[in-house]
């Protein structure tokens, strides 16, 4: 069969009429076109080759590129068709398109003719006859696999995914359905609660363990990463679950406000808007929820004998002046008040995180320039810090559009030798388009100071907690 079946490909037909002088030679042409090897030389539509069995019958001519395309004459005048006598109806031909009967027996002739020219009764069946295909069997092979694939995934143990288990609990379910009251339909059911129950006890192990490691940072006042732990944790977690996370991470938030700082999470940041625009991988820090107020810088003066910036008013300060934001203060003056609370002067770039988010965005608040929300422009003077709760970031740092404008080590800033840049806008901005968490002002002296400029500091890790403390 396969050797008939090689020659049909590569050997040419041999016209019927050769081998059997009983078929016509008009009949055998056709066939032997039907048969052609390429297909540009076979009838390119079922009507081609129905007009040219139709006018060999009739013992007519046909252009076959004619046949492909049927045009009506155009009508004659309307005159003539008025003078002309009514004609008599010409019997017409016998139309293979209007007699199935003459179909069905051109289509037994056709098959007669590849019986002739040497095509296998097996190889005529698989071009005119498609295999049937037993939906039951293919089914029952379909359900075998699932059944398969769910022992496959209890063979794992506890320490299985559970959400993996409850997605091919779920995927499987339709066999379940389709044989209710089977044995195939049983199995699938009690494989699939299995499924579902293994998933609930490796669930809950996986979030006894993330819990276990949350309290165990937060015992050691690594806040930020025992956050990051509980930020780990399902969304959609049964009440009795959640309920010891939620208070964790209360307690953990309600620190870090007492402390006054964000935690800003490891991940990468937009840094710089435009063609400078790139992305940057920052680690976890920590980022003052406010500007450093006058009040606190007031408590470094008096405990290190420092002298104070110029225009310090002397004496102790006003109830209203301790509220408002440190500003005028030189880069030493600030690094030594950063050291020696523990903590640090933040970079451009963790600046910039926490001001527009891990999304980018053009201000603290979004994307959109809302002027009210911050204490901003060239008439404008200093507010308490962290007095306008809308001038918000997605961390909680408050003030980062608007009031001072804040002292940050710059791109190539080395220990020592800072590269000092000056970001936010706030007071004294003309454009309310400088109040853009991108916007910046590089090259400042480390020696010059500015009335409009105040600080903020960062920490990587928070100290441990004095004895005693809770």
């Amino acid at each position: 069969m396969i050797e008939l079946l090689m020659k049909h490909t590569s050997e040419p037909v041999q016209p019927p009429h050769e081998r059997d002088r009983s078929v016509p030679r008009w009949l055998s042409d056709v066939i032997v076109k039907t048969m052609a090897k390429q297909r540009g030389d076979r009838y390119q539509r079922c009507e081609e080759l129905l007009t040219e069995l139709e006018a060999r019958q009739f013992g007519a001519s046909v252009d076959p590129a004619a046949a492909k395309v049927e045009k009506e004459p155009p009508p004659p005048p309307k005159a003539l068709i008025e003078a002309r006598p009514p004609a008599k109806l010409k019997p017409q031909g016998i139309s293979l398109r209007r007699h199935p009967v003459l179909n069905y027996g051109f289509g037994a002739l056709l098959l007669a003719a590849f019986a002739l020219a040497g095509v296998g009764q097996g190889a005529v069946q698989a071009v005119f006859f498609a295999p049937e295909v037993d939906q039951q069997a293919l089914y029952d092979e379909q359900a075998s696999q699932a059944l398969g694939s769910l022992r496959r995934q209890l063979a794992l143990g506890v320490d299985s995914p559970g959400r993996e288990l409850r997605l091919a609990a779920e995927r499987y379910r339709d066999f379940t359905n389709a044989y209710l009251g089977t044995p195939a339909g049983l199995e699938a059911s009690s494989l699939a609660e299995t499924c579902l129950k293994r998933a609930q006890a490796s669930e809950e192990a996986a979030l006894g363990r993330l819990l276990e490691t949350a309290r165990d940072r937060f015992a050691k006042r690594r806040l930020g990463p025992a956050l990051d732990a509980l930020n780990g944790a399902p969304a959609d977690l049964r009440e009795e679950a959640a309920a010891p996370l939620r208070e964790l991470r209360a307690k953990i938030e309600a620190e870090l406000a007492q402390l006054g700082f964000a935690w800003i999470p490891e991940g990468n940041a937009q840094v710089g808007e435009g063609a400078g625009q790139r992305e940057r991988f920052l680690t976890g820090f920590y980022l003052q929820l406010r500007e450093v107020s006058c009040g606190e810088y007031q408590e470094f003066l008096a405990a290190t004998q420092t002298p104070p910036p110029a225009g310090w008013p002397e004496g102790k300060l006003s109830a209203e002046r301790a509220q408002l934001p440190v500003t005028g203060v030189a880069w030493k003056q600030a690094a030594a008040y950063a050291r020696w609370r523990g903590w640090r002067l933040p970079r451009s770039s963790e600046w910039e995180k926490g001001a527009r988010g891990a999304s980018g965005q053009r201000w603290p608040w979004g994307d959109e320039a809302e002027p009210k929300r911050c204490n901003w422009g060239p008439e404008a003077k200093l507010a308490p810090v962290g007095s306008h709760e809308q001038d918000r970031s997605p961390y909680g740092c408050l003030d980062m559009a608007g009031n001072a404008r804040e002292l940050t080590l710059g791109p190539g800033s080395r220990p020592g030798q800072p590269r000092l840049r000056v970001c936010g806008g706030g007071v004294g901005s003309e454009h309310v388009e400088n109040t853009r968490a991108a916007f910046h002002v590089d090259g400042v002296a480390p020696a010059s100071s500015d009335p409009a400029v105040g600080f903020r500091c960062a920490l990587d890790e928070l100290p441990p907690r004095e004895e005693g403390d809770k």
